[in-house]
């Protein structure tokens, strides 16, 4: 989740992730302020959601719509994040993470 004016863009991805690794991560609907604190079950037993790091973020790059990059500064995970919508489906995004 990357939090900006008081909205959550969010992503699911099946695995955790690691600087030098791509992600594919499925875009969800923009959830409120409040659920950067949720961590339980997803309603209609679509899985579960828990925290796995937290820090700030700033804005490195944006390429109109299809694509960005921050620069995230975590307790776990620190570096550069580019995502970049794919093709083939407006939901799915490649998610990189690289050392800054």
């Amino acid at each position: 989740m990357l939090e900006a004016d008081g909205i959550l863009r969010t992503w699911a991805v099946d695995e955790e992730p690691a600087i030098g690794h791509t992600l594919t991560a499925l875009a969800l609907p923009d959830h409120r302020q409040a659920y950067l604190d949720y961590e339980g079950p997803v309603s209609g037993e679509l899985g579960e959601v828990r925290r796995w790091d937290e820090g700030t973020y700033r804005l490195v790059d944006e390429f109109a719509s299809e694509a960005f990059v921050v620069e995230i500064r975590g307790r776990r995970l620190s570096g550069q994040v580019h995502f970049e919508r794919t093709t083939t489906d407006a939901q799915r995004w490649v998610v990189s993470l690289c050392a800054s």
